[in-house]
């Protein structure tokens, strides 16, 4: 029997940022219903699925059903993993995503160039710092970051 280790599962088009390499879109708001994700996890739940990874544009835009996947995710014996800019993460959020063992976040940091972005960014690491919820960081560099890596790392020393 086939074995599928891990589902990466793009839960929307829709982001409040504006980066340029991702395929999330400001403007487009599209998303796949929890139906259709349930019918997804339900099906690959066959092939001994261990995890799902949510990601999109931001999947914290899709609202309270991103917890309703993540219970049905672990229902299903999933772990669950979402990459997140962060920046949408409140009190009440980070409260709710503490309730969940083996929840995995990805925080993605891009450039400082984008002020309002970046600080976006740091609040929600702040707020999951102040709730011992550690995020892995994923910066994604390119030629045209370079010179804002060093400023990234100098941010992040005071986490």
């Amino acid at each position: 029997m086939i074995k599928i280790k891990r589902l990466d599962i793009a839960l929307t088009t829709l982001c409040n940022f504006t980066c340029k390499y991702c395929r999330g879109n400001p403007g487009e708001r599209k998303k796949i219903p929890f139906e259709e994700v349930r019918i997804i996890l339900e099906n690959f739940s066959e092939y001994a699925l261990e995890a799902i990874r949510l990601d999109g544009g931001e999947p914290f835009i899709y609202g309270n059903e991103i917890f309703s996947i993540i219970e049905y995710a672990a229902r299903k014996g999933m772990t669950t993993g979402i990459f997140t800019n962060a920046s949408l993460l409140d009190r009440q959020i980070v409260k709710r995503l503490q309730e969940y063992i083996g929840l995995q976040l990805f925080v993605t940091l891009h450039t400082i160039n984008e002020k309002n972005e970046f600080e976006a960014t740091l609040n929600g690491l702040y707020l999951l710092a102040e709730y011992k919820i550690l995020p892995e960081l994923i910066i994604v560099v390119s030629k045209k970051h370079i010179p804002t890596i060093r400023p990234i790392i100098h941010s992040l020393l005071i986490l």
